[in-house]
């Protein structure tokens, strides 16, 4: 009987830059053992030295987004667990305590806040080798009672949930699986601007970027959601972007919605459009990238293949699976493989016809 060596799928999560000159060696020489190279965010994989970089692939990580909502109902019982008042701001972050979170730029922003007397809690959830040298920056900065750090937590997820906001320090990045399930969960980000948290998170859409190794600009992007209640709205019901979903150049609209299993590149998405699961902007011909553009209020059937560059008009529709290969007025109806388009439709729709 022959036996067969299993196939070897190797993911890069970080920066090639972050690591250390023997990793970086050591994954040179080995990766041609790989079956299948991918990486977690499109940043990650465009620091990848040529050869590495051509063979591999960019693949989102998934989360399970009605498990992620459905900690919300725990949000009660967790904040009297913390001993967090039911209508206090509370700020939470889940992050090991490892050199790329930048713990020292979390703790030096919550002393400018407590500074400032700034009314926010910040929860943070985590462990690792740095967690003694961490706990002893946040006693000497005096922090008890204005940061909590809880330690390792198996529901770290509901304890998000128990959150109003949610705040990441880091100064390295792939995508983090914490910035997803916030964003899961409707919590506006304050997010330094590293690795593939620009692809998840538009700045002044769903969250603030800001600098990393700024505890100034943090602290002020945080005093900012902490004490603007319309803020903390808007950008919690800014753009919802759901499972299995990759975003590359695109800007996606207050109140948009890309749902799950869609490929969104080189795109202008507008407020309030719907993009359908399994939508693809065709952005590349083999020689050069195009843009899409998705008007306010547009509905994507699934399945709909947008060859850029294409336009979809305000308010128009396309039917599941079309393929689009030209401008789609406003309110019309693109349909068909190539879609063909039925103009005012929408109207004729709202009329009831």
């Amino acid at each position: 009987m022959l036996f067969r060596s299993p196939a070897l799928v190797y993911t890069v999560h970080n920066t090639w830059t972050s690591f250390s000159r023997p990793t970086r060696a050591l994954n040179r020489a080995t990766y041609g053992l790989d079956a299948a190279d991918v990486a977690v965010s499109e940043i990650v994989r465009s620091t990848l030295p040529t050869r590495p970089r051509s063979r591999t692939q960019t693949v989102v990580h998934g989360i399970d987004l009605a498990g992620v909502r459905e900690q919300r109902a725990r949000r009660a019982a967790v904040r009297a667990e913390l001993g967090l008042v039911p209508d206090e701001l509370v700020v939470g972050t889940v992050a090991n305590f490892r050199a790329q979170k930048d713990y020292p730029n979390l703790l030096a922003a919550a002393r400018l806040l407590a500074d400032r007397d700034v009314p926010v809690r910040i929860v943070a959830v985590g462990q690792g080798p740095q967690e003694a040298e961490t706990r002893a920056l946040h006693a000497s900065l005096d922090l008890d009672g204005r940061v909590i750090l809880t330690g390792r937590r198996d529901d770290a997820v509901a304890v998000m949930g128990a959150c109003d906001a949610f705040v990441m320090a880091s100064n390295n990045e792939g995508l983090p699986v914490a910035i997803m399930e916030a964003l899961a969960l409707g919590l506006p980000v304050v997010s330094t601007a590293v690795g593939g948290i620009p692809e998840a998170i538009t700045d002044d859409v769903e969250g603030l970027l800001v600098p990393a190794r700024d505890p100034g600009a943090l602290a002020d992007a945080v005093t900012r959601v902490a004490t603007d209640e319309a803020l903390r709205t808007r950008l919690a019901a800014g753009a919802h972007v759901g499972t299995f979903v990759e975003t590359k150049a695109a800007d996606i609209g207050e109140g948009a919605k890309v749902p799950h299993l869609a490929y969104v590149g080189d795109a202008t998405i507008g407020p309030r459009a719907n993009v359908g699961a399994g939508t693809i902007t065709a952005n590349y011909d083999g020689r050069a990238k195009h843009r899409t553009v998705i008007g306010a209020d547009a509905r994507i059937g699934s399945n709909t293949v947008l060859r850029a560059p294409v336009e979809v008009g305000e308010g128009a529709y396309t039917g599941a699976g079309s393929v689009v290969t030209h401008d789609v007025p406003p309110g019309a109806l693109a349909k068909g493989v190539p879609a063909e388009n039925d103009e005012g439709w929408a109207d004729r729709l709202e009329r009831g016809e």
